[in-house]
């Protein structure tokens, strides 16, 4: 092609066609410029091509990984609002009220206060999309969605981090609370209760309608609600940044 354009330019010259030497010199800068700008254009859409497969394998990886933490801290907060409710309830009876209640059911209600599990919720497709660059990618509206829930995990971790790093464990062997944690959680592992611990049911209300008592459940009480307020602004950041991705992956 370039060999055939220079012989024309050659033989315009020899015939001492200027004028016409121009236009055609005009026409083939035309000519480049336009392969140049062509190529741009397909350099560019392949590249536009690259990014959007890039952000479509990126969303579709952190739709199943919130997928599985949106379940696991539903299922988690189901069970933190039961607890919450029997610990509101021995909460009650330790302040006097609600003592028709059968002593059985304030021997359960009082095992259940501690919830010894922690959702284990991932952020690992978040972390990739930043170390990479590619977070950037993302439309602004699930980006924030994604900085909230990385916001409020790390409150969330921070807050659990700081539980009852000052209580002893004698109350909550005396409520029967470490001996649910072994049935439900280890029963081939379950240890046998020291004599000191195991209260008859007169023992039982008293120590549970004390003073002391009280003020243990009131903080124990206190540091499940905030968890559980915790777990659900994560639950509605989590919901909120699904949709934002389905979103996403169809506009």
């Amino acid at each position: 092609m370039m060999t055939f354009l220079r012989k024309i330019r050659q033989r315009l010259l020899s015939q001492n066609r200027v004028s016409r030497y121009l236009a055609y010199a005009v026409g083939e800068i035309l000519l480049v410029m336009i392969g140049i700008l062509l190529a741009l254009q397909v350099n560019n859409w392949n590249d536009s091509r690259k990014n959007q497969v890039e952000k479509t394998t990126l969303l579709k990886a952190m739709m199943q990984e919130f997928q599985g933490n949106l379940e696991r801290i539903k299922n988690h907060r189901e069970e933190l609002v039961l607890r919450n409710k029997y610990g509101l309830a021995v909460l009650n009876i330790s302040a006097g009220q609600q003592s028709n209640i059968p002593m059985d059911s304030v021997r359960y209600y009082a095992s259940m206060l501690i919830f010894p599990q922690t959702p284990l919720l991932t952020k690992s497709t978040i972390e990739e999309a930043v170390s990479s660059g590619k977070f950037g990618m993302l439309d602004s509206e699930l980006a924030i969605q994604l900085s909230m829930y990385l916001d409020y995990l790390e409150g969330f971790r921070d807050m659990n981090n700081g539980l009852r790093q000052n209580e002893t464990a004698h109350d909550f062997i005396k409520m029967g609370a470490f001996d649910r944690i072994f049935i439900d959680y280890f029963p081939d592992k379950k240890a046998v209760i020291h004599p000191e611990f195991k209260l008859d049911d007169a023992a039982f209300s008293s120590f549970i309608q004390s003073a002391e008592t009280y003020s243990v459940l009131t903080k124990l009480y206190m540091e499940n609600t905030s968890q559980e307020l915790w777990i659900q602004a994560i639950e509605e950041t989590l919901e909120k940044s699904l949709e934002e991705i389905e979103k996403s992956l169809n506009p």
